[in-house]
């Protein structure tokens, strides 16, 4: 089965490259880490390219453990949301920029919660 063309991907010696499009713009990426899982590299890669546009929308995720809910949102939107349903890095969920964070590798233990 062919893959979209915004989704190719080519394996590489320790890793992968990978094509996408945010807007219509090429985003190339690199990955030399776990193949079975990519942890954060790519999804931070879309958020970058997509605040880097200056759209006024950036991509955001609820982390809820394990799983994420990522929405593309207004500026300003998850600092709303976080206060409105008092949400904080010690929260057992909370919504975060993904262009704000750096990128972790699969597996990688979380970075210790900053104080609220």
């Amino acid at each position: 089965m062919q893959r979209p063309d915004w989704m190719q991907s080519r394996y590489l010696a320790g890793g992968a490259a990978v094509r996408m499009r945010v807007q219509g713009e090429p985003v190339a990426l690199a990955y030399t880490g776990d193949l079975k899982q990519f942890g954060t590299h790519i999804p931070q890669a879309l958020a970058q390219r997509l605040a880097a546009l200056g759209t006024g929308r950036r991509l955001a995720w609820l982390e809820m453990g394990e799983h994420l809910v990522l929405s593309v949102l207004a500026d300003g939107a998850v600092e709303a949301l976080n206060a409105a349903l008092r949400l904080g890095p010690r929260s057992s969920c909370h919504w975060a920029w993904v262009d704000a964070l750096a990128p972790e590798a699969a597996g990688a233990p979380p970075p210790a919660a900053a104080a609220d």
